[in-house]
């Protein structure tokens, strides 16, 4: 009964999430809704591999992303889309020393809290890293939120609105198709189970991510990404996030807010300062640079870059060349913080 329960919920508030055009619909209200039923005691839980099979298929949603377009974007400035991503992961670091030095929070979960990457890999990398997922979520949410909000009153001041109707850069490939649901089913579980014990830092969804760019890019074989798919994988993550909570967590990351809204300030301006860079590098608009340089999630970011008027290409071709970038150095900078913190 509780189960269906959370499931109903979840749905409900998913939707209700998606009609107020919330970024990462389902992974919000699934969480928020798991985050409730933990707190009033509900003893419900998922042990942390249910993570897995949800950042396969999440890993080959974004790969779908990469077009041939974007790679020769990245193959024309790959030298200043380098000296960009760098000076952002700096920014990003330079947040989570400050987090780390300055407030109760452990200098892993500081590291991944701050980290501008995907939110869901985030999390994700940081329960594998000793970090505390519970508390990084909350922190990337209300980071995201921020930047989405900044993003869109950035985009409206320099008179490009964002289409009203502008889906998510994620949504399904095509209508359900067995034969091509099926491959994709059997892509995302075989490559996130052979990334998690591969060893690797963040293998569990670099693998997925990079053979589905392969597969895009290729054709080499029709992958499925079904809305509902893609809503079941985010509601599973938001299931197991949300299911952790207690109230003296709650009480926590309530005395966390002012000083996450400080430190997510810090990490705009910082990022801005990349993004001024970036227009001096290579000449593109403002609008671009920003939308490509601000830390927020790659979906949220995308939705805005997509239908606002900007470089969507290159915007993506810099989010996914920081993702990488994010998951490779991320153990490093954790360490690297709680070493001088």
């Amino acid at each position: 009964m509780k189960w269906a329960i959370l499931a109903a919920a979840s749905l409900a508030s998913g939707w209700l999430a998606q009609w107020a055009r919330i970024p990462a619909p389902w992974l919000v209200g699934s969480m928020l809704v798991a985050i409730v039923m933990a707190v009033m005691g509900s003893g419900l839980e998922l042990p942390r591999i249910a993570l897995t099979i949800p950042q396969g298929v999440i890993g080959l949603t974004i790969g779908q992303v990469f077009t041939l377009p974007i790679l020769a974007e990245i193959a024309h400035q790959w030298l200043p889309l380098i000296a960009v991503v760098a000076a952002t992961i700096v920014a990003a670091g330079i947040a989570g020393w400050l987090l780390a030095r300055f407030s109760a929070l452990s200098p892993e979960t500081a590291a991944w809290g701050s980290a501008p990457g995907a939110s869901v890999t985030m999390i994700a990398l940081s329960a594998e890293n000793g970090g505390d997922p519970r508390v990084v979520a909350f922190m990337q949410y209300v980071r995201v939120t921020l930047v989405v909000m900044s993003a869109a009153l950035v985009t409206h001041f320099l008179n490009m609105t964002p289409a009203a109707n502008a889906g998510s850069a994620f949504a399904g490939t095509s209508p359900f198709a067995l034969g091509p649901f099926a491959i994709t089913v059997v892509l995302a579980i075989g490559s996130s189970f052979a990334g998690r014990y591969s060893g690797l830092p963040g293998a569990q969804f670099l693998l997925p991510f990079v053979l589905g760019a392969i597969v895009h890019v290729t054709g080499i074989l029709p992958i499925d990404i079904t809305w509902w798919l893609l809503a079941l994988a985010y509601i599973t993550t938001g299931w197991t996030i949300g299911l952790q909570y207690t109230r003296e967590l709650l009480r926590f990351v309530a005395r966390l807010v002012p000083t996450l809204v400080l430190s997510t300030a810090v990490l705009l301006a910082l990022c801005a300062i990349s993004g001024v860079l970036l227009v001096m590098l290579v000449k593109t608009d403002p609008l671009t640079a920003y939308l490509a340089t601000t830390p927020g999630g790659l979906d949220s970011v995308s939705i805005i870059a997509l239908g606002s008027g900007s470089n969507a290409a290159f915007v993506l071709a810099i989010q996914m060349l920081r993702l990488f970038a994010v998951v490779a150095c991320g153990p490093t900078m954790a360490k690297t913080i709680a070493r001088f913190a």
